[in-house]
């Protein structure tokens, strides 16, 4: 196997996350670079847009493997409680690498 091949073979992080105020365990994987350099954009503008969006894209059912939201869920999930968001969103930033609060970690990119 080349080098290039094993690289591009390892796969994102996956952890599952207890979230109690949902009576659910959910998935959550690492940020790709595309999607922490549009975390780290949308963050510095709108960061209630970027929470909501990471959320959406970084979230998945431990069962199923499958996304547990679409983009159609951005408005509900932007109007949830912020703490219950905030949280999950720290701990996709956690596991991306970034290990700060959001609103840090969007400064740092």
């Amino acid at each position: 196997m080349k080098l290039a091949d094993k690289i591009l073979a390892v796969s994102l992080k996956q952890e599952t996350l207890d979230v109690p105020e949902w009576d659910a365990k959910i998935g959550i994987r690492e940020m790709t670079v595309e999607q922490r350099l549009k975390f780290g954009e949308d963050a510095k503008k709108w960061p209630a847009v970027a929470m909501a969006r990471l959320v959406i894209a970084s979230t998945f059912d431990p069962a199923t493997g499958k996304p547990i939201f679409e983009a159609a869920h951005h408005d509900a999930i932007v109007n949830m409680p912020g703490a219950v968001i905030d949280r999950i969103v720290t701990e996709i930033c956690r596991i991306s690498g970034l290990g700060a609060e959001p609103a840090e970690a969007a400064e740092k990119n």
